[in-house]
Parts: structure tokens; sequence; C-alpha cells
């Protein structure tokens, strides 16, 4: 899919949306992106468009994983940037996550064998411009 140019984090949460109203629950989101790239702003959008509070929504960097209630289940969100190795990330729970509601991972490159077989990869870039290029691609191995 071509990138989605977003100019605002309002349309970075709306471009969510439109990817978590595809989703089912079990799916499994790998987002990428730069620090500051707006990988927060996009759960924000996802957690809003499936009924949760987007208000609620921060970065798990400290906690690791969050969890949001949203209409027909949960929403986790996962921030793998503090692991260090593959035993790292599995002391998070994380394997308890995948596949148990949506679960949304940032630095999914850290997951190593943990990674799941299906998911949507979302890679947010920024622009020079300040502008944020989205791009979302479901994938299989």
């Amino acid at each position: 899919m071509d990138s989605i140019i977003s100019s605002s984090p309002e349309d970075t949460r709306k471009i969510a949306g439109h990817l978590a109203k595809q989703l089912e629950p079990g799916a499994v989101v790998l987002l990428q992106g730069v620090l500051g790239a707006g990988k927060t702003e996009f759960v924000k959008g996802m957690v809003e468009s499936l009924g949760g509070e987007a208000s609620q929504v921060n970065s798990p960097t400290f906690t690791l994983i969050h969890e949001y209630t949203v209409v027909g289940g949960v929403l986790f969100h996962a921030d793998l940037y503090r692991c260090e190795d593959e035993q790292a990330v599995l002391s998070t729970g994380i394997e308890e996550c995948i596949g148990a509601g949506v679960c949304v991972i940032e630095w999914p490159e850290k997951l190593g064998k943990l990674a799941p077989k299906k998911y949507w990869l979302v890679q947010i870039d920024l622009c020079p411009d300040g502008k944020r290029a989205i791009s979302m691609n479901k994938q299989s191995q």
C-alpha cells in the first residue's frame, strides 16, 4: 500500500481509526517509527475508533504494556523499546496479549522468534516538512 500523508495528530488518529475498524479480536499490529513519529497518537486513534477512551492512552515505555477497554474486548499496547533481549520481552507477558483482543506492539523488531505469523505492519515515517507518511500492510509469514 502507498503511504498516506498525515498533516496533524488528528489526521494520524483518523488514519489509525480506519485500520482499527478492519481488525478482528486477536489481530496484531506491529507499529514501527522513530521516537516522536506519532506511534502513541496512532494508538489513540485506534482506541477511540473502537469505542475506548483515547484520553487514557499514553506511551507504555515504562510500564511496557497498557490495556484499554474497547467495545467488544480489549486493546493491548506494548512498547518493547526498553527490552534488551528476547528474555526481557518474554518477561513482559506479551505472549498472553498476542491473540487476546487487539495487540499493538511498538519496536516489534525486539520480538525475535515471538513475532506472530500474521499481522498488520504499520510504518510511520517523519517527512522533512513535519508531516508523517504512514503505510499499512497486512503480512503473513
